[in-house]
């Protein structure tokens, strides 16, 4: 009963908390202070997660391009050595995993068959995390670089912290979100809003709910399984 006060108590609040922030972003924030892009030392892998596809089309939407955009140039920048594309299963929607997808594109951009790899079984973000850190594991991959935009990487370390454990991993982590205003495809003020709103709603999904009913409802959302 006083967890379910709680979200009573909050939900009133969520809405205009997402209104300060969209106007913050709209009218206030210079892309400066949200690029977030930052020298790093060469990595084993990138890990890359996947966001999502246009329906009924096999091809990637602009926020997934954006990430394995810029997981390539940091590739033929020589920081990292492999890209480690995680996600995207969606039986109910595509017909091709996600990740292997993104694979397809960075091969057609150049990078070697041999420094790509997929991990096609995780559908969310936390199991995106706990299946790539099994490929790291198997190939020894000591330093990872988690890229995706700076709203989701928020939540990304938030999941990571509260249901995997620092501990528990035994690797470097850098969380690590492309510039907004050096992306590609270029990420205008209203897809900023969409991404800081959406990771917002999932923060709020997951900081409220308990633990089992959470992972229930994001499997059965993106599996169709329970």
């Amino acid at each position: 009963m006083a967890k379910l006060r709680k979200i009573l108590k909050y939900t009133g609040i969520a809405p205009a908390i997402l209104i300060t922030l969209d106007l913050i972003i709209l009218l206030l924030c210079p892309y400066g202070l949200i690029d977030s892009h930052k020298d790093i030392s060469v990595q084993d892998a990138a890990i890359v997660l996947y966001n999502g596809h246009p329906r009924e089309e096999k091809s990637l939407n602009n926020e997934s391009l954006r990430r394995l955009n810029y997981a390539v140039n940091l590739f033929r920048d020589k920081k990292i050595d492999n890209i480690l594309f995680s996600g995207g299963l969606r039986p109910k929607l595509l017909d091709i995993n996600g990740a292997r997808l993104m694979a397809l594109n960075a091969e057609k951009m150049g990078v070697p068959p041999e420094n790509i790899f997929s991990e096609i079984k995780s559908y969310d973000t936390l199991t995106n995390i706990r299946e790539s850190l099994k490929i790291a594991e198997d190939n020894n991959w000591r330093n990872l670089a988690v890229v995706s935009s700076k709203f989701h990487l928020v939540r990304t370390k938030y999941l990571v912290n509260r249901f995997i454990g620092k501990e528990n991993i035994n690797r470097e982590l850098t969380f690590l979100p492309y510039g907004y205003s050096q992306s590609m495809p270029p990420a205008g003020r209203w897809a900023l809003i969409r991404d800081a709103n959406y990771n917002f709603a999932s923060f709020a999904l997951v900081f409220f709910l308990p633990d089992k009913t959470y992972r229930r409802f994001v499997k059965r959302l993106r599996t169709g399984t329970r």
